[in-house]
């Protein structure tokens, strides 16, 4: 990542991180696409997501997988999913 003046990053992230994984994974299982999520300037690219998946980077590709398989089920008005990380 770039580093403006001051010492802070600048620029999408484009290191793997559990958390922005975990972002990614709850998103896509709610329905929205890698698109849309890679839109937000704090998601990293596509592109780099999909290398993410492709190098399968900290177990992500199956994560990834699991995210976009997942089924919601209403159980007296609270949905369960399964886990996606």
């Amino acid at each position: 990542m770039a580093k403006a003046k001051e010492g802070k990053p600048t620029g999408r992230p484009s290191s793997y991180s559990d958390a922005v994984a975990l972002v990614i994974c709850e998103r896509l299982a709610e329905g929205e696409s890698l698109k849309t999520i890679c839109e937000d300037e704090n998601m990293p690219a596509r592109t780099t997501v999909y290398k993410w998946i492709v190098e399968d980077t900290d177990g992500f590709a199956d994560k990834y997988a699991r995210a976009r398989d997942v089924l919601v089920v209403e159980e007296g008005g609270r949905a369960d999913r399964a886990c996606c990380v």
